[in-house]
């Protein structure tokens, strides 16, 4: 188990929460505490249960899922690569990427600051 706590940096102009975020995960993998974990306030009690499942993805020709999310292919998209770039592969991570390339920097000419800027 890691806990960090009061990590100063750029963002914490921008939090919006306080309180502990608790995600359980392969050690191979990072988290994203933006949107993966349970968010426990400052000042509240939580019991939480934890169940592991793990799920396997067929490979081609049954679906699109490779084994090796760190390589990039020809065919990847601009965003399947920026996100492999920033961190490790996740669906949600790439959403976030595409949402913040595509809409929130063009529009309003700002930034999540959870979200590296890629372009």
């Amino acid at each position: 188990m890691k806990i960090f706590y009061f990590i100063k940096g750029k963002q914490d102009y921008f939090m919006e929460k306080r309180g502990v975020v608790i995600s359980v995960h392969n050690s191979s993998h990072t988290p994203l505490v933006k949107n993966e974990g349970i968010k426990v306030p400052v000042g509240f009690l939580a019991d939480i249960s934890v169940d592991r499942t793990f799920y396997v993805r067929l490979p081609s020709p049954f679906s699109d899922c490779r084994k090796d999310t760190t390589t990039k292919l020809s065919t990847d998209s601009n965003y399947y690569n920026k996100t492999v770039d920033a961190a490790d592969y996740s669906k949600s991570l790439c959403d976030d990427i595409c949402l913040q390339n595509e809409f929130i920097v063009p529009q309003c000419n700002c930034n999540d600051p959870e979200l590296e800027v890629t372009d």
